[in-house]
C-alpha cells in the first residue's frame, strides 16, 4: 500500500525537495474523517456526525493506529524508517481540519494534544 508513497519519498530525496505530508484529510472524496467514523459505525460505536472523529476514543484510536503505522514504516527503497527521513520536513495532522458542530475551533485543538 506505500510503495508509491516509499517511490515519491525516495526520489524527493534525491532531487533534494523536502515534504510535508498529511496524515489526514478532512474531505471524503480523499478518505477522510468520515471514512473513520465509518469505521467506528461498523465497530458497533453510536456516533451521529462525522465531528464524532475528534470526540470518539474508538474512532481516535484508529487515527493514532494510522499515524503510528505512517511514522514506523521503513522505506522499502531508502531504508530509512519515515520518522526519521530528513526528506519528510513535516507531518500535517490533518488537512483542512473542520469540526462544525464547534465553529470555536477547541474541539480540534484535542487533535494535536491527543495524538
Amino acid at each position: 500500500m506505500y510503495k508509491g508513497l516509499d517511490f515519491v519519498i525516495s526520489e524527493a530525496g534525491k532531487y533534494g525537495i523536502r515534504l510535508v505530508l498529511s496524515l489526514a484529510n478532512n474531505y471524503e472524496n480523499f478518505g477522510g474523517n468520515k471514512q473513520y467514523v465509518d469505521w467506528g459505525r461498523s465497530q458497533g460505536q453510536y456516533l451521529t456526525s462525522d465531528d464524532d472523529f475528534f470526540r470518539n476514543s474508538v474512532v481516535k484510536g484508529f487515527y493514532k493506529n494510522h499515524i503510528k503505522t505512517v511514522l514506523t514504516r521503513r522505506n522499502s527503497i531508502t531504508g530509512v524508517v519515515y520518522k526519521d527521513d530528513p526528506t519528510i520536513m513535516a507531518w500535517e495532522l490533518m488537512n483542512e481540519p473542520r469540526c462544525t458542530s464547534d465553529p470555536s475551533g477547541r474541539t480540534i485543538q484535542t487533535l494535536s494534544s491527543s495524538t
